[in-house]
């Protein structure tokens, strides 16, 4: 979601929800395509960390670490991270007319 929370001339913010596997992908797809300075892209996540699932197996069986399927997110990317442990942050968007929404 793109917000336009500042004045017309500001940059816009694209707030992520989710630091999971597909969030920090995104914010990672978002830094490497966008300007430098052309958007402030912000990843809202419950954890500060990310795991990668896949390996999950290996670790329940011992073949694995846990901590080599864990990632801390701040690391993964360079976008601003807020980790948010319980809903008492919210956020709000205008979808304008025409949008498809899921």
């Amino acid at each position: 979601m793109i917000v336009h929370d500042a004045p017309f001339n500001a940059r816009p913010r694209i707030v992520i929800l989710g630091g999971g596997f597909a969030g920090v992908a995104v914010a990672r797809r978002l830094e490497e395509r966008l300007r430098p300075g052309e958007a402030e892209i912000v990843l809202i996540s419950r954890e500060n960390f990310s795991v990668f699932t896949p390996m999950l197996p290996e670790v329940t069986s011992g073949a694995l670490d846990i901590r080599h399927v864990v990632t801390p997110v701040r690391a993964s990317c360079g976008a601003r991270v807020s980790s948010s442990p319980t809903s008492k942050r919210s956020t709000s968007t205008r979808i304008p007319s025409g949008f498809a929404t899921c």
